[in-house]
């Protein structure tokens, strides 16, 4: 894994690179095996995984979307 600072914004925003590797199939089974969940925990919600290509917005629609997230965790916090 590595982030390498850009120069925009004053170094606050990285680019991020990661490998990963599939160990094996996305099932509760498995999620329980490798740590990922405790089967003795009820869960009350259903997780959903999505991806999502940044290449298809603008820089700008990037930024806001942070800003904005930014904004709300700190009137939650408060």
């Amino acid at each position: 894994m590595s982030l390498t600072p850009n120069d925009k914004l004053g170094r606050m925003i990285h680019s991020f690179k990661a490998t990963a590797y599939e160990v094996g199939a996305f099932n509760p089974e498995n999620l329980e095996k490798f740590n990922i969940i405790d089967s003795k925990e009820k869960l009350s919600t259903l997780t959903r995984w999505t991806t999502i290509d940044l290449r298809n917005f603008s820089e700008e629609y990037i930024l806001n979307a942070l800003k904005d997230q930014v904004n709300f965790n700190m009137t939650e916090e408060e």
